[in-house]
């Protein structure tokens, strides 16, 4: 691998293997640790020399933060008007305010889902785990987080329906209403990804760099706020007149609570055969069998009847835990 003083010391003067100081902190010191862990009780040769090593990662890493300052604030800014992934990840204005502040790149207000703690917490995981494999084989790393992408997609097309007319997660993902510079981002990311995996021609330059900026698009898709439906309740009886005098024994409602991104809460009643659902449990937006006709229910809090549909499809969302 690369010595670490071989990849950052070009930065000055060469953008295009961009990685952030807090990348570059945190893969030193965790390098260090790992080194520690390693040392017998009587110190070898070998590892005496993997720990000088590693320290010595840690001070270049320092010294560069230190005596670079200005040139790294330059760099960030440079980054952030443009460059391929490799060359350091593009991002627009709209994609900058998008990770900043965790804002919706979407302008629909019937977006689906919501962002919470959970989800940031998920991704500190995530990143904390890619790091650790990081500080000991970047092109590991990367793979572990093109699969944490993979699945976070699939997760949003699941919660949205967004590009849930394609298998594979990068179709899904330029199926999706987001703003053009994530797309882009996705796949160059995903073209470096590949040139490690299948070309195996990329430099630790490249992976370490593609680790970074993968981070980030990690990032800005966990922070997408859309709408969360959780089943409220999963086997609702409906009827078919207005008056709950006629059951309806070919199906039954699945009543759901929705929580928008504003963190409003409303309540929606579906048809569906499926018996899979659970209190409480969240679902994905997923739709599939025939169109039912108007029925009604009892509400189980008022006593009073509402409608439950005029007319709907059948509601087939899966657990999103299963997913």
């Amino acid at each position: 691998m690369d010595t670490i003083s071989s990849i950052i010391f070009r930065l000055p003067d060469v953008p295009d293997g961009y990685i952030s100081p807090s990348v570059l902190l945190h893969i030193s010191i965790m390098r260090v640790g790992e080194a520690l862990r390693t040392v017998p009780g009587v110190v070898s040769v070998d590892g005496l020399a993997d720990l000088v090593q590693a320290v010595a990662w840690l001070i270049v890493a320092l010294v560069f933060i230190y005596v670079f300052r200005s040139s790294i604030r330059s760099l960030m800014a440079r980054r952030s008007r443009g460059g391929a992934l490799g060359e350091g990840l593009a991002l627009s204005d709209d994609f900058n305010r998008l990770v900043r502040q965790g804002a919706s790149p979407v302008k629909n207000p019937t977006a689906h889902g919501s962002v919470d703690s959970a989800d940031l917490h998920e991704f500190d995981q995530h990143r904390r785990h890619v790091l650790e494999e990081a500080s000991k084989s970047p092109e590991v790393a990367l793979i572990a987080l093109s699969g944490n992408l993979e699945h976070r997609i699939r997760l949003l097309s699941a919660t949205t329906g967004w590009g849930s007319d394609q298998r594979d997660a990068r179709h899904q993902v330029e199926s999706m209403p987001l703003p053009d510079s994530l797309r882009a981002a996705v796949g160059d990311f995903w073209q470096v990804r590949n040139k490690v995996v299948h070309g195996g021609s990329a430099t630790d330059r490249e992976v370490l760099s593609a680790i970074d900026s993968g981070l980030t698009v990690y990032e800005a898709l966990q922070r997408t706020a859309t709408e969360k439906n959780y089943v409220n309740d999963p086997a609702l009886p409906v009827f078919a007149d207005s008056r709950c005098s006629e059951l309806r024994t070919d199906v039954h409602g699945v009543r759901l609570q929705t929580v928008s991104p504003d963190g409003s809460v409303s309540f929606r009643v579906f048809p569906t055969t499926r018996t899979h659902f659970q209190k409480g449990r969240q679902v994905a937006w997923e739709w599939s069998g025939r169109d039912w006709g108007p029925s009604w229910y009892r509400n189980r809090d008022t006593g009073e009847v509402e409608q439950a549909w005029t007319s709907s499809i059948e509601f087939v969302g899966r657990n999103l835990t299963d997913l």
